[in-house]
């Protein structure tokens, strides 16, 4: 039987100290194949019985899964290393994640401390503030991607759509 045995780089924490704390987050490494669906589970659940969620955080997707109640599977399709896709956080309430927002036309979710927004129009104008109301960036998309670089906290991320005359708000922790 192999062993894992986490590198001086990997974030691990023994099982002691999960089991000292209320609440626990891991980062979760994966390798990846090419075009490969993976599925993530719980191998012994009682093992968490002390705990009421296990919530996996998938942030390239924004999905949010509590693994108390179902896996998670998902289609990776690039061969490499990623150690900051997806986070697992044992015991505690339900992360701030990527919107879920069915409504919304713009996926916008934090990765490796930067806002990510898929989906946007030439013309669509995102503003950026602070969750006391301060304005940290205000621009106006030229491409259907747009990625910024911020510290980790709560942000309120603001989309006016140049096509559809909507805005859509979203709040969302950058970590």
């Amino acid at each position: 039987m192999q062993k894992y045995k986490p590198q001086p780089s990997t974030k691990f924490k023994p099982l002691t100290d999960i089991k000292a704390k209320k609440v626990v987050e891991l980062q979760v490494g994966l390798r990846k194949g090419k075009n490969d669906q993976l599925t993530v589970s719980l191998p012994q659940p009682e093992a968490f019985a002390d705990y009421d969620h296990v919530w996996l955080t998938d942030h390239e997707t924004g999905i949010i899964t509590d693994l108390q109640q179902q896996d998670y599977s998902f289609t990776v399709a690039h061969s490499d290393y990623d150690e900051q896709r997806l986070t697992l956080r044992i015991g505690g309430q339900r992360p701030i994640a990527a919107s879920t927002d069915e409504s919304s036309d713009y996926l916008i979710y934090s990765r490796q401390h930067h806002l990510i927004i898929k989906g946007l129009h030439l013309g669509d104008r995102i503003s950026i503030f602070t969750v006391g109301g301060a304005l940290i960036e205000r621009c106006t998309a030229t491409d259907a991607d747009y990625r910024h670089p911020l510290r980790p906290a709560v942000y309120i991320v603001k989309i006016d759509s140049n096509e559809k005359r909507r805005s859509t708000v979203k709040k969302l922790e950058v970590n």
